[in-house]
């Protein structure tokens, strides 16, 4: 048996025979036998002869070596540097005075950074260290000649640490961290619209990874006197929100320095759409204690309006005796309330995986109410007998078909569904095996509103492989069209192009229906990532009043599994959304979307407009003006200007007062004909994030440490040393490993042996012995 690489020491020389020893001495001498039956010595001279005979015993050495095939173990060490991560906080609560001896939290970490310039030249050769700095989001500190400083005094005015670790971590997934260090006073504070909390990128790419975190005291829990305060945050609301539909409001209670007291919180709406009058719908009570004091109490509200249009929403916690600051009890937003929700029908041919996925997805918006249907064409007696009724104008706002075959309705079933969409209905084909023009819909009345060309010749009947002509092999990404991307249902995220990151990002699809052509009037949304040869997976029409989606794949569910669910989420609602014509819900030719409804004093106001016809298609030339009008009746001019096809206003807000805020649109064509007007308010809290509530929460950092594998939480004193143990820890992980090394098994041994051949023969043949 050969000796394994873990058995030998380095040096050692391995012979591997073939077959055997006694089989390879066997064959040597029969080619040292073969020697001798060479030319005659009376066909040529003595010298040559010997000539020829050293050229075939160095042919026959070679052989022996080869049927040897010796080996050497020779040592193998890999040098690559591990990775170091180092994150300071560069948010304006690191001016707080509260460290030892007087200093300010930027004093305390500027020693950390001056610490780490001199661990790192040290460690270089075996850690690959990458500082950075944060706030509301992470920017990478590079060292200048060497050195590592900060650009100037902080001045972030939020922190979200679970963002930035996020933004930090995610790029270095699949490489080998020595370590991370997190120097922040661990309070996270951010006026994003659903913050990430740190505990998710730590769990996800530390501590399921076996990677450690290491955290400092930063801050004392306890700073600029602020010991019993109360503070609301988080607040998140439901949206979009129906009529007679609940709508959630959540938010998180802060209570600091009321141990074992009760505080009432309450949620307040406004009586009537923007009437300015506030009153009480619901009240909860949180009990104050130590532990609750560090991360808070996540409250949760319902309520259900009965008029449609724009509430303003407020969560109050009640002033208690002895706090000295109130302007944090309360926190506002403002949600819009829509007429009705909305019904959509979904039929399936087959219970396949898309399906599940995606009806999970529409039910988890409660405004939205799916009938689910499977319909198998080659059996007729199990159809529902309200089939016909179901596809009557009025009856959904919105129909999906899937992997249906067009035998399992009958003309005019699908001639009443045709007519409801033509008043009104939206309508979504999807990708499957008898879809489209593969299920027989070209000769059916679909085949009027659908946005594709589809031949009789192009028949998928059962029973038959599938027709590889009509599939689109995977896998391959989706991408929106320039078109498409201003379209509400293809937006993953704000601006053109992060929305287009978004969608390269989500995993590739496993195939999809093939379009030989296009119909009049249709429009291309969305087509493959080959920019060679992009094809066609989501095409829009207008049909009269209804919108018709043609949607070639069927394996969105594969982003849900690979961790997209939010994606999902958003994708499928948007486009049911958009086929109802409820993705600009105001109904106005004139509209415009804030991302964000509560602002600190000084923030960038951004909104998005835009202008439409009534038939909802939009107007590329309009013009527009905005002005936000503050609480004191003061007016600001509010810059507009396109970005790509988009629209947006900005304002850099005042630093007061503090109060609600209005924004309004009016928007001309290119003739300077007015096409309409929109607005919608805002709130400006007199709150700052950073400087209002300064104290520190170690037990946090403590917390997000101990989550992982080896993390604990340590003083700036101790950084040095850790770092020298994390370079230790790497080198102890680049142990020599044995490796077996051919010493036959060469380029240069096959041009030797072919060498000596050719030259034997060579000689043979210009000595006429051949």
């Amino acid at each position: 048996m050969t000796p394994t690489e873990t058995t030998l020491d380095a040096g050692t020389l391995v012979l591997d025979p073939v077959h055997s020893y006694g089989f390879v001495a066997g064959m040597i001498a029969l080619l040292l036998v073969l020697l001798w039956l060479g030319p005659g010595r009376n066909r040529t001279t003595s010298r040559r002869r010997t000539t020829l005979v050293v050229l075939r015993l160095g042919v026959i050495a070679l052989v022996l070596i080869a049927m040897l095939r010796p080996a050497m173990m020779v040592p193998k060490v890999e040098k690559r540097p591990e990775t170091l991560l180092l994150l300071i906080d560069d948010s304006r609560s690191m001016l707080t005075d509260d460290m030892d001896g007087g200093q300010t939290r930027r004093d305390a970490t500027a020693e950390l950074l001056a610490e780490a310039q001199a661990v790192f030249d040290e460690t270089q050769e075996d850690i690959d260290p990458q500082v950075y700095v944060f706030d509301s989001s992470a920017r990478r500190l590079p060292a200048k000649e060497g050195k590592y400083a900060f650009a100037g005094p902080p001045e972030g005015n939020e922190t979200a640490i679970g963002a930035a670790l996020e933004q930090v971590l995610r790029p270095e997934a699949g490489k080998r961290l020595a370590g991370v260090f997190l120097a922040t006073d661990g309070a996270q504070r951010t006026l994003g619209a659903n913050p990430l909390l740190p505990e998710t990128p730590v769990k996800q790419w530390l501590a399921d990874r076996g990677f450690p975190l290491f955290t400092f005291r930063i801050g004392k829990e306890r700073a600029g006197g602020q010991a019993r305060d109360i503070e609301m945050r988080n607040l998140l609301t439901s949206e979009p929100v129906f009529v007679k539909n609940p709508l959630t409001v959540e938010g998180t209670a802060v209570v600091e320095g009321f141990e074992n007291q009760a505080v009432e919180v309450q949620l307040l709406v406004e009586t009537a759409p923007q009437s300015g009058k506030m009153e009480v719908v619901a009240t909860k009570r949180v009990q104050g204690t130590r532990a609750a004091g560090e991360l808070g109490e996540r409250l949760e509200f319902e309520y259900t309006p009965t008029v449609p249009g724009e509430y303003k929403v407020m969560l109050r916690a009640a002033v208690q005796q002895g706090e000295l600051k109130t302007t944090n009890n309360e926190i506002t937003t403002y949600v819009t309330v829509f007429a009705e929700g909305l019904n959509v029908l979904y039929v399936e041919g087959t219970a396949r995986v898309e399906q599940t996925f995606l009806r999970r997805s529409l039910d988890a918006s409660p405004d939205i109410h799916v009938d689910y249907l499977e319909l198998d064409a080659r059996r007729p007696e199990a159809r529902p007998g309200d089939l016909l009724k179901r596809f009557a104008p009025g009856a959904y706002n919105v129909y999906l078909f899937g992997d249906v075959d067009s035998a399992a309705f009958t003309a005019e079933e699908l001639k009443s569904l045709a007519t409801a969409v033509r008043g009104g209905a939206g309508f979504a084909m999807l990708g499957g095996i008898h879809s489209f023009a593969p299920g027989g819909y070209g000769a059916t009345p679909l085949a009027e509103l659908l946005p594709i060309s589809m031949g009789r010749l192009e028949r998928q009947n059962f029973g038959e492989a599938v027709r590889a002509d009509l599939q689109l092999p995977g896998p391959f990404r989706m991408v929106p069209t320039q078109a498409g991307g201003t379209q509400s249902l293809l937006q993953l995220a704000a601006g053109s192009e992060a929305n287009l990151a978004a969608w390269r990002a989500l995993p590739p699809l496993e195939g999809a229906n093939r379009f030989s052509a296009l119909a009049e009037g249709a429009l291309v949304l969305a087509t493959t990532d080959n920019a060679a040869d992009p094809q066609p997976l989501i095409v829009s029409r207008d049909f009269d009043r209804g919108r018709v989606l043609a949607i070639a794949f069927d394996s969105s569910w594969r982003w849900r599994m690979r961790g997209f669910d939010a994606a999902h989420k958003r994708f499928w609602r948007r486009t049911i959304l958009w086929l109802a014509h409820k993705e600009d819900q105001a109904g106005e030719n004139v509209w415009l979307r804030l991302a964000q409804r509560s602002f600190s004093p000084g923030a960038q106001l951004e909104f998005e407009v835009g202008a439409q016809t009534s038939d909802a298609v939009p107007i590329p030339d309009a013009v527009f003006a905005a002005v936000v009008t503050g609480p004191d009746g003061q007016k600001y001019k509010t810059s507009v200007r396109r970005r790509g096809a988009e629209t947006y206003g900005e304002l850099t807000l005042p630093p007061g007062p503090s109060g609600d805020y209005l924004v309004e649109v009016s928007a001309d064509d290119a003739a300077k004909k007015p096409l309409g007007k929109a607005q919608a308010r805002f709130h400006v809290f007199g709150q700052d994030l950073e400087l209002d509530n300064p104290n520190a929460y170690p037990g946090l950092l403590k917390s997000l440490a101990e989550m992982t594998v080896g993390g604990r939480q340590i003083e700036i004193k101790d950084f040095a040393s850790v770092v020298r143990e994390l370079r230790d820890l790497s080198i102890e992980r680049r142990t020599e490993t044995p490796e077996l090394q051919s010493l036959w098994d060469r380029w240069e041994f096959l041009v030797l042996f072919a060498g000596l051949l050719c030259t034997e023969w060579f000689l043979r043949k210009k000595w006429g012995l051949v």
